[in-house]
Formats: structure tokens, sequence, C-alpha cells
């Protein structure tokens, strides 16, 4: 009705008039326009643009209908190309107030699988909405994936929604010279402690 031929070109994922589709469905929301814009992000890799771009398209119309298929979203956040995860994830993460209460569980099973995907952004941007879920499982995943090696701090961040911890060094007895090492000690026989410990009071007593 507002775009005659429009399985035609979800069928061919027409590089030039899928973006023009997808206006159209944008300027009439509804739930048959959501219906075909998500159609499009599972099945037309081109079209999602893994920026923002068609995130904010499929946004609009999601609010605007109150609601979104929580099942074919997750199809494309774990089975699609790395754009079509990305876009997915993203939509995911600022659409989260329009869960529907029945759906939970289903996104609780993606977003930890999601926790593990190849991309970073992915993961980054999953986090989030796993986190505002709240749910034992959920908390568990969160709280191991914090703890892998290649951990940036807006995952860190989206995954605990506070800031990442920085890192002191710690010190030992080789981080000084010998003569050093006996001099304070004589002073204060726990100062390797003292400095490891982060307390600002117990260090500033050592001057």
């Amino acid at each position: 009705r507002l775009y005659p031929g429009f399985v035609e070109i979800l069928e061919t994922c027409n590089a030039e008039l899928i973006p023009r589709l997808a206006r159209i469905l944008v300027a009439s929301p509804s739930r048959e326009s959501l219906d075909v814009l998500v159609a499009m992000l599972t099945d037309c890799p081109t079209w999602a643009d893994g920026n923002g771009g068609v995130t904010v398209q499929l946004q609009s119309v999601a609010r605007a209908v109150g609601t979104f298929p929580v099942e074919r979203v997750s199809k494309a956040l774990l089975d699609g190309a790395p754009n079509q995860r990305v876009t997915a994830a993203i939509f995911l993460n600022g659409s989260f107030d329009l869960l529907p209460p029945g759906e939970r569980q289903v996104l609780e099973k993606t977003l930890i699988s999601a926790l593990t995907d190849t991309q970073l952004e992915v993961r980054e941007w999953v986090a989030s909405p796993l986190r505002r879920l709240d749910t034992p499982a959920g908390n568990a995943a969160l709280a191991r994936a914090i703890e892998g090696p290649d951990i940036t701090d807006m995952f860190y961040f989206q995954a605990t929604g506070r800031a990442r911890p920085r890192r002191v060094r710690q010190v030992d007895t080789s981080s000084f010279g010998p003569g050093t090492v006996a001099a304070v000690s004589k002073l204060a026989p726990d100062f390797i402690a003292t400095l490891n410990s982060q307390d600002e009071r117990a260090i500033i007593a050592l001057r």
C-alpha cells in the first residue's frame, strides 16, 4: 500500500531502493512498517550501516508502535553479518524500555550469547541492556566479562554503570634500592603494604 513492489525490493535488497523504502516506512509508522524494517535488518546486510543511522529509523518506528519483535532482532544480533550485528546491538541498547514483559528471558539469552561476539563494538552495546535486565545469569555473565583481557573503559561502564577503576602498579622491595628499603623499614616496617593499599591518608603519613 505504501510502496508497491516492496516484496521484490526485499527479495533483491536493491541498494538504491532499500533506503528509499525505509524513508517511506519511517514516515508512516505502524506495526506493518516495523515488520518490514526489521525484515530489512535481518535479510539485507547492505542496509544495516552499523553506525547508528539505520538504528535511528528502526527506533523511530518502534517508539511510535510501542514495542518491537525481540526474536527477530535477536536473530540479526546473533546470526547477522558484522554491520547487522552492530546495528541490532545499538537498537537493543536504545530500545530497552520498549521490551515486552514476556520477552525478558529471550532477550537475556540473546545478550549473554552476544557477550562473546568477535566484535568488541557489539559486546560494548549489549552490556548495558543486559545489566538493566538485572538477572542472576546476566549479572554473572557480565562479572565474568569485565575480567577479560581486552575490556575497554566503555565496556566496563556499560556493564557496571560506573567508571572503570584505574589500576595502580604494585610495588615490592625490588622497586627500591637496598639502602632505601633498609632505611625506610626502620621507620615504617610495613611501608610496602601501605604503598600498595592506596590509602591516601596512610601514604601521606609516610612522608
